[in-house]
């Protein structure tokens, strides 16, 4: 056999022993992925979530007349959240002021929160309302502080990245987003309560419903974005499942429900 042949068998040997090593690894690496994939919730035969139309932070659009009627109570650079509530018209302004207007235009009382400005202005309870907006600087946080209609005095210190999710009873329920979309925590949702009687708020409570099936790894940024209360009940959104929690015992399992 001449030099050439023989250098030619070493280096086709060499060849299938790399070939088979790296075969070897990719069938290895497949068996760790395999291991280490999360498990799909399957959603056949799971009933769909009921509607919801959670807070938006999209406030109204820019209105002339309704800066015109905000400026009868304080300074308003300009108004860009409205609502009517039990008879009172509210009106947001940039800055964080806030309007109170009665009937055929009747000025009442104004307020000023803690925020840039003003998304929506939302009823609680019958005596009570929900601001939700903005402060801006070096990140854009969203806000949210809870007055009370009779007197446009807070019941409630701002909250920072909170949702108002509704009201049971002489209670205001709040989800507690902030830092939800931490890259390495699974943490869909935190609610409390705010009583509407004297302001003080009940203990946290943390819900990350099947941890096995949501690695922490892989959530997305502004996990619990979704969530929303109708009624008694508290649905945390993960993915394609909605869980719905009862919201006077969070301690019992929730129900699966298939997100929409």
């Amino acid at each position: 056999m001449n030099r050439r042949a023989v250098e030619f068998l070493r280096f086709a040997f060499a060849s299938s022993i790399a070939v088979s090593l790296l075969l070897a690894a990719c069938a290895g690496n497949q068996q760790d992925n395999a291991r280490n994939a999360p498990t799909t919730f399957p959603t056949n035969g799971l009933a769909p979530e009921p509607p919801s139309a959670p807070p938006s932070l999209l406030g109204a659009p820019d209105a002339s007349h309704y800066r015109a009627l905000a400026l009868r109570v304080g300074p308003c650079r300009y108004a860009h959240a409205e609502n009517r509530i039990n008879g009172v018209l509210y009106i947001g302004c940039y800055g964080g002021d806030i309007a109170q207007i009665g009937a055929r235009g009747r000025a009442l009382r104004g307020a000023t929160v803690l925020m840039d400005g003003i998304a929506s202005i939302l009823p609680v309870g019958n005596d009570a309302i929900a601001i939700s907006g903005w402060s801006d600087g070096a990140a854009l946080r969203q806000q949210l502080t809870i007055l009370r209609a009779s007197t446009m005095r807070p019941i409630m210190k701002t909250a920072t990245d909170s949702t108002f999710l509704g009201v049971l009873g002489d209670r205001a329920y709040i989800d507690d987003w902030c830092c939800n979309g931490r890259p390495d925590v699974y943490s869909p949702a935190t609610i409390y309560s705010i009583s509407l009687k004297d302001g003080t708020g009940s203990p946290r409570v943390d819900l990350a419903p099947d941890p096995e099936l949501h690695p922490a790894n892989e959530q997305p940024l502004g996990q619990g974005a979704h969530n929303y209360m109708v009624g008694d009940y508290f649905y945390v959104v993960v993915g394609p499942v909605a869980y719905r929690y009862d919201v006077r015992d969070l301690t019992k399992a929730p129900l699966r429900l298939r997100a929409r």
